[in-house]
């Protein structure tokens, strides 16, 4: 989806007061996927008991959505699933259909299938917020969420342009969720783009356990979020207000933290971060298009998938690269590894996937479009 089509997507900001108006035709990929491990207290292993008969076991799926949008008011965004070993021009096994007021934004599924559905909700003019829809294992039609997180309290609605860019889960089900967070209180409050963090069980208007912001995180516009083993938290940082990075912050930063580590620099190639990932060796698998992209940031350039060693930082050199023509990439978004190692990206209208080890001008080992769809818009998730 072009920039110019995406009518409801946060701006470019680094700070603002909450009276400031703001208007953007931002687009925001987001490229996600489960991660494994702990168990699952939010739902999930109540309602799961195998998917309904048709529907492929969320073990062996993969989740994109699509959102209606080029009108106002929007049409009902759908997630689609599809099995992982699908290739070709396939129609989806089953589809969700979302609520006919919300433009889907982020999505994410832990290990129990439970999937998580960021979305920005649109009033009768505008935009008023984004919430997050939590549905169980196998859902599918008009099926209503096990549970919502959306209100005041939880400062997915600050402003009304507020959304979710990104989302992840780490092993004991706390949810990780990049979108804006207000820091300090009456005049002096500001808003900050950040990470806030929402307890397993989270419902409703609920606060989050805690959040990352402030000016020393330096975190903008952040384009994808992804955790480690040990819950460390890897940014996409857009080198529109700032240099391109991946910001690296420990798993018990709250607040305005300064990251731990930031992997960037001429030598990295990463220059406009569309995606990050990590592999359960500790990988970092960062999605990127070239430092001259004819139409500016995220409208064309050469595309990589870049990998780093673990623990990588600073500007260091990737391990390996994948790139050139033979990999079909295109306008990238977000990416994610499964447990294996196969790298899924979210590529145009369509998914490419490329075993575990590809390095250099290679093809990818399969490739996933669908008549179901005019375009792959939003992100993925991997079961």
């Amino acid at each position: 989806m072009s920039e110019e089509r995406q009518l409801f997507m946060r701006p470019v900001k680094s700070n603002v007061t909450v009276s400031d108006l703001l208007i953007s035709t931002t687009l925001t990929l987001a490229f996600l996927v489960g991660c494994g491990g702990g168990s699952m207290n939010n739902g999930g292993s109540k309602n799961g008991g195998g998917a309904p008969p048709g529907v492929p076991s969320v073990a062996t799926s993969l989740y994109v959505f699509q959102n209606n949008d080029a009108f106002f008011p929007p049409s009902p965004s759908s997630v689609l699933q599809f099995l992982r070993t699908a290739t070709g021009n396939v129609s989806p096994s089953a589809t969700i259909s979302g609520p006919a007021n919300v433009v889907f934004s982020a999505l994410s599924v832990d290990a129990a299938g439970d999937l998580y559905v960021a979305g920005q909700t649109i009033g009768t003019t505008a935009a008023t917020g984004s919430e997050i829809l939590v549905y169980a294992p196998g859902a599918t039609g008009k099926a209503s969420p096990l549970r919502t997180i959306a209100g005041s309290a939880t400062g997915m609605q600050v402003l009304s342009t507020t959304t979710v860019s990104s989302m992840a889960i780490d092993a004991v089900s706390n949810l990780y969720v990049a979108t804006d967070v207000q820091v300090g209180s009456g005049p002096s409050n500001r808003v900050y783009q950040g990470i806030s963090v929402f307890s397993p069980t989270a419902a409703g208007n609920v606060a989050p356990a805690k959040s990352i912001a402030g000016d020393a995180t330096g975190i903008f516009t952040p384009t994808q979020i992804a955790l480690d083993s040990a819950a460390n938290i890897y940014v996409a940082n857009s080198a529109v207000q700032g240099p391109a990075s991946i910001l690296i912050f420990n798993s018990g930063a709250t607040g305005n933290a300064t990251p731990s580590g930031t992997l960037g620099g001429d030598k990295t190639n990463i220059y406009i971060p569309r995606g990050v990932a990590i592999d359960t060796a500790g990988n970092i698998y960062v999605a990127s298009l070239d430092q001259n992209p004819p139409r500016g940031p995220g409208l064309g350039g050469t595309p990589r998938i870049l990998v780093f060693a673990p623990g990588a930082t600073g500007n260091v050199a990737p391990v390996r690269a994948i790139t050139g023509s033979a990999t079909t990439m295109g306008e990238i978004g977000n990416l994610r590894v499964d447990s294996a190692g196969n790298i899924y990206v979210l590529s145009g209208a369509g998914i490419l996937k490329f075993a575990a080890g590809a390095t250099g001008n290679v093809a990818p080992a399969d490739s996933i479009t669908s008549a179901s769809l005019f375009q792959f818009d939003g992100g993925i998730a991997v079961q």
